[in-house]
């Protein structure tokens, strides 16, 4: 399987956006406490998610803003380790295939 990365900026830190195939993907690692914020691209559409299966809601203290495409979410304490995400567009009868995000938040780092 071929795969392409492609580096974003995401509050200083980079972002790998891996495509396997046809499925999109995209890793992160942030530290405990701090914010992640990620703008999905599209128009006329309306921007849903799910955790890890598709009955769970995201995580607490997350947002989707369906009209805009922003998630943003600070992991409080407690949210360390590998939290999977799933996000696609809507028109309401169709559903796109979905994007994958793997948050890994560690510990923070006290410098």
């Amino acid at each position: 399987m071929e795969s392409e990365e492609v580096k974003t900026r995401e509050n200083a830190r980079s972002v790998i956006a891996r495509r396997v195939a046809r499925k999109l993907s995209y890793e992160v690692e942030i530290e405990q406490l701090e914010r992640i914020e990620i703008h999905f691209e599209g128009q006329g559409e309306k921007f849903i998610g799910w955790g890890t299966d598709r009955g769970k809601p995201f995580p607490i203290g997350s947002t989707l803003d369906s009209q805009r495409g922003v998630f943003s979410w600070i992991p409080g304490p407690g949210f360390l380790g590998k939290h999977v995400l799933h996000f696609a567009v809507t028109d309401g009868i169709y559903q796109s295939h979905p994007v994958t995000l793997v948050v890994n938040i560690v510990p923070k780092r006290f410098r």
